[in-house]
């Protein structure tokens, strides 16, 4: 499976059943577009760090609640890890009660029937699925040569979506969810 061809598709009919909401402006204000950017490339570097055995990317101009979308090709089930991405000057406008918190979900569940019926998952559909969704929050303070970020929280939401029969004999749903979404 090409994971970046599958998150199109996702991406694709997450617009397509009009789920999105347009925010204009983010928690930094007009100039946020940037900010959040340069957030989001900062979070895919640090997972990608912790947790080399997943693949991440980012979703194509954050037209989706996922920000970044993780994937780990086990031998036992697959796991996708959702996350929303938000970024501020400031500490205090981080917290993980967004929109994207009700989204998330939504999204995580167009995830499974895709899953079922795309080209990309073909040979292995059958395959035992979990997803887990979460927030990192990200303050990325001004200094002489531009921002520098640092993760400020990453939470796991407590939403688990399973399909195929996962049944996981290492770890439970939520250990698995609290690694991947409590990672700083």
């Amino acid at each position: 499976m090409e994971l970046r061809i599958f998150i199109s598709e996702i991406v694709k009919k997450w617009q397509e059943f009009n789920y999105a909401t347009n925010n204009s402006v983010g928690l930094s204000g007009p100039s946020s577009h940037i900010i959040g950017e340069k957030g989001e490339n900062y979070a895919l570097k640090k997972l990608k760090k912790y947790f080399p055995d997943y693949d991440f990317i980012k979703t194509a101009g954050s037209k989706s609640p996922a920000d970044i979308i993780g994937l780990k090709k086990g031998r036992k089930y697959w796991h996708f890890a959702l996350y929303q991405v938000k970024t501020s000057l400031y500490n205090s406008k981080l917290s993980e009660n967004i929109p994207e918190k009700e989204t998330l979900p939504l999204l995580a569940k167009i995830i499974k029937e895709n899953f079922k019926t795309s080209k990309q998952t073909k040979r292995v559909r059958n395959r035992p699925l979990l997803i887990t969704i979460g927030y990192v929050g990200i303050q990325s303070t001004k200094t002489k040569n531009g921002y520098r970020n640092k993760i400020i929280k990453s939470v796991p939401y407590s939403k688990t979506f399973t399909l195929n029969k996962f049944n996981s004999l290492q770890l439970s749903k939520t250990e698995i969810k609290n690694k991947l979404h409590k990672f700083y």
